[in-house]
C-alpha cells in the first residue's frame, strides 16, 4: 500500500491508497480523528488456500491463494483529534497446470503449448490416441483467440486421423493374425487328426498282428496236435496191423498145424482102416480056409 500525506496547522491527515496486484475481496473503513507524527502500514494474518479444478480436455488447474490483512497504525504520536484507519483483505492467486502428474506451466497458454509439445512427441512415437488427448487438452486449455489455437485444433484432427488409421491397421493386422492362427489351428488339428489316424492304424495293425500271431500259434498248435495224433494213429494202426499180422500168422500156423494134425489123423485113420481091413481080410481068409 502506498500512502501520500499532507499536514496543515490543524494536523489534519490525508491518505491516498494504491492497491497491490490481486483482488480486494473485502474493505472496511474506520474514521477517527487523531493527531500523529508518523503513519505506516503493516501486514498481518497471512493465510494460504489451495484449490484443484479439472478443466475441459483433462488438464488439472491447481490454485494457490495468499490472503493477507493490512491496516494503518501509528508508530509515534499523540492521539488528539482521531485516526483514519484502513483495514483491507488482499488475495493473490498463483496457478499451476498439470496433465496427470506432468507439470505444464503457470498460465493457460503455457500449459497448452506444453501439452501440444507432449502430444507431438507422442505422435512421433506413434502413440496416436494419447497424442490426440494431449492435443485436445492443448486446444481446450488455451485462451480463446490465442495465436496457436487453430494449430492445436488442427493437430487434434491429424492425431485423430492417425489414431483411426492405426486402429484400422491394427484391426487388419489382428484379423490377419486371427486368420493365420485359425489356419495354424486347422493345420494343427489336421496334424493331430493324422497322428490319431496313424495311431489308430498302428493300433489296428498291432491288434491284427496279435490276432494273426495268436491264430498262427493256434494253427501251429493244432497242426502239431494233429501231427501228434496222426503219428499216434499211425502207431496204433501199425500196432494193430502188426497185431493183426501176428494174429493172422498165428491163425495160419494154427490152421497149418490143424491141417497137419488132420492129415496125420487121416493117415492114422487110414492106416487103422487098412490095418482093420487087412486084419479082416486075414480073418476071412482064415475062415474060408477053415471051412
Amino acid at each position: 500500500m502506498g500512502m501520500g500525506m499532507g499536514m496543515g496547522m490543524g494536523m489534519g491527515v490525508g491518505m491516498g491508497v494504491g492497491i497491490k496486484e490481486g483482488n480486494i475481496s473485502n474493505r472496511r473503513w474506520l474514521t477517527l480523528r487523531m493527531s500523529l507524527n508518523l503513519v505506516s502500514s503493516a501486514e498481518w494474518g497471512v493465510e494460504y488456500e489451495y484449490a484443484t479444478e479439472t478443466l475441459s480436455g483433462g488438464v488439472t488447474k491447481r490454485t494457490k491463494a495468499r490472503k493477507t490483512t493490512e491496516n494503518v497504525r501509528t508508530l509515534t504520536g499523540i492521539f488528539t483529534l482521531g485516526i483514519s484507519e484502513f483495514v483491507g483483505e488482499h488475495r493473490i492467486e498463483s496457478y499451476e497446470y498439470y496433465y496427470g502428474s506432468d507439470y505444464l506451466g503457470e498460465t493457460k497458454n503455457a500449459a497448452a503449448e506444453a501439452a501440444n509439445k507432449k502430444g507431438i512427441a507422442l505422435f512421433n512415437e506413434k502413440n496416436f490416441e494419447e497424442a490426440e488427448k494431449l492435443c485436445n487438452a492443448a486446444y481446450q486449455t488455451c485462451e480463446t483467440g490465442y495465436t496457436n489455437e487453430a494449430l492445436f485444433k488442427n493437430n487434434i484432427t491429424i492425431a485423430q486421423n492417425a489414431a483411426e488409421a492405426q486402429k484400422a491397421a491394427e484391426a487388419q493386422k489382428a484379423a490377419e493374425a486371427q486368420r493365420a492362427a485359425e489356419a495354424q489351428r486347422t493345420v494343427e488339428q489336421e496334424r493331430i487328426a493324422e497322428k490319431k489316424a496313424a495311431e489308430a492304424r498302428e493300433h489296428a495293425w498291432r491288434e491284427k498282428a496279435q490276432r494273426a500271431g495268436k491264430l498262427q500259434r493256434l494253427a501251429e498248435k493244432r497242426a502239431a496236435d494233429a501231427e501228434r495224433k496222426t503219428v499216434e494213429t499211425q502207431r496204433i494202426v501199425e500196432a494193430c496191423r502188426q497185431q493183426a499180422q501176428r494174429a493172422n500168422e498165428r491163425q495160419i500156423a494154427a490152421e497149418k498145424k490143424a491141417a497137419e494134425a488132420e492129415k496125420k489123423a487121416a493117415e492114422t485113420e487110414k492106416r487103422a482102416v487098412e490095418a482093420q481091413i487087412a486084419n479082416h481080410g486075414l480073418g476071412m481068409i482064415f475062415l474060408l480056409l477053415c471051412q
